[in-house]
């Protein structure tokens, strides 16, 4: 088991060099790459990270499950508060809320999101909080169909 672990870790080191020499002979042979190479461009964040989510129930799928469903509810109630409370205590509160809440579960999104919107709304900045809404309304779909799925497979 060993030596077949070291073979596959050795195999991903010459890769690894193998993928700088060639760059590298491109550079010196003049040829321009792109800012971000393939290996190098982000993946997109899942809307959930569920390693995260196992790490905080101790792999406990019906403690996930029932987390998840809450949290589902907690964003509709949530977002209706930040989009329509009148003064401005309300929708602080409640973004600070859905973010610990976001970051529970691993909702990174919907928690930089509300974040943003907590943040703007106390330096009194519309403007921006009504972007960074808009991005909370994204994320916050975003996830809430994730755990739909995710209730789905189970």
């Amino acid at each position: 088991m060993e030596t077949h672990l070291t073979s596959r870790f050795t195999n991903v080191v010459n890769a690894s060099f193998t993928m700088k020499a060639l760059l590298g002979g491109w550079k010196s042979r003049g040829f321009a790459l792109p800012k971000r190479h393939f290996f190098e461009s982000k993946m997109p964040q899942p809307a959930i990270d569920l390693v995260h989510l196992a790490r905080q129930t101790g792999g406990d799928h019906e403690l996930e499950r029932e987390l998840l469903a809450l949290f589902s509810q907690q964003c509709v109630r949530h977002l209706r508060t930040i989009h329509a409370a009148q003064d401005a205590r309300s929708r602080i509160d409640a973004a600070h809320t859905l973010k610990g809440a976001a970051r529970a579960i691993g909702a990174w999104e919907v928690a930089d999101a509300a974040d943003a919107i907590e943040r703007h709304l106390a330096q009194d900045d519309v403007r921006r909080a009504e972007t960074a809404m808009d991005a909370l309304a994204l994320a916050a779909a975003e996830a809430r169909a994730a755990i739909s799925r995710f209730e789905c497979a189970a």
